[in-house]
């Protein structure tokens, strides 16, 4: 497990897990990826840095302002730049069978019908392609966010939305059974724990208030509300003190799953197998095809 820097700003989240995330992705060269509900699009950047030159990578938000500083930040990075667009995730206005990789790293939280986004990225994937997803981990597995959401929660009762939306699909197995109801198989989920060091309460304040769906809700605090939020979170983290500082844990979930059963069907006929083109084997190709020896 790596071991974070102490956040200076806003925590990104994307960040803390895009390692992992990436990993099951895997983004080969010269592949086509669509990043749905992007954010801040640090997954958006690194796959466009695996695809290179000769991939396609297109960003959706419906954030204009995120997307444009993304575009900023890919230029300023000198990455090959992706292509942002503000759409519906729930109508995607893509051609059928285009792209070869679809991600959505912890964005289910912005996507109003996860259900009907997911139908759009099934069909929007060629018969071949895979969907890489996360979202975070059980609420009480993660006491870096779930002390934040219990002290402003009394002041704030908007918070109550904020919180179900991070932990929709947090319950063991629901996010896996939700690709699988959508078309896709053999999503077995990761679980990934991160443990966050701030060198004290006000450190952790800042960072967590600074989060993108947070940073709202925050803003309506007076100073007073704000002194009583962190005194509480004082006394919460005493039993999470390392050293001078504090350290808290925070899980994610992630999935990677594949359209398996129009594979081995394309694996098993040439004519198909032929038509789409196959590049080189990873590890989704040996997992259709011993799939296809058992059959």
């Amino acid at each position: 497990m790596t071991v974070p820097e102490p956040p200076t700003t806003a925590l990104s989240l994307a960040v803390l897990f895009l390692e992992p995330f990436m990993k099951l992705a895997a983004v080969q060269p010269g592949e086509r990826v669509l990043d749905i509900a992007c954010g801040s699009g640090e997954q958006t950047l690194e796959a466009a840095r695996r695809a290179g030159p000769t991939g396609e990578v297109l960003a959706i938000d419906r954030d204009p302002q995120a997307l444009a500083e993304l575009s900023a930040r890919a230029q300023r990075a000198g990455v090959p730049a992706p292509r942002t667009a503000v759409m519906d995730q729930a109508h995607l206005d893509l051609p059928d069978s285009y792209w070869d990789v679809a991600l959505c790293h912890l964005g289910l939280p912005d996507i109003d019908d996860p259900e009907a986004a997911l139908r759009e990225v099934v069909r929007v994937l060629r018969p071949v392609g895979r969907l890489a997803i996360s979202t975070l981990g059980e609420r009480e597995r993660s006491p870096l966010l779930g002390f934040f959401l219990d002290v402003i929660r009394p002041f704030l009762p908007a918070a109550a939305t904020v919180d179900r939306a991070f932990f929709h699909y947090a319950e063991t197995g629901r996010l896996a059974r939700l690709l699988a109801e959508q078309g896709f198989e053999d999503a077995v989920p990761e679980r990934v724990a991160e443990w966050v060091p701030f060198p004290d309460v006000a450190h952790y304040w800042q960072a967590l208030a600074g989060l993108r769906h947070l940073a709202p809700l925050v803003a309506h605090l007076s100073p007073d509300q704000v002194q009583r939020c962190q005194d509480e979170l004082s006394r919460r983290t005493r039993f999470y003190r390392r050293g001078g500082g504090i350290e808290l844990k925070v899980e994610a979930v992630i999935l990677a799953a594949v359209m398996l059963a129009a594979y081995v069907v394309i694996l098993a006929v040439p004519p198909f197998r032929d038509f789409f083109g196959f590049r080189l084997l990873a590890w989704w190709d040996y997992l259709a095809i011993g799939a296809l020896v058992m059959v």
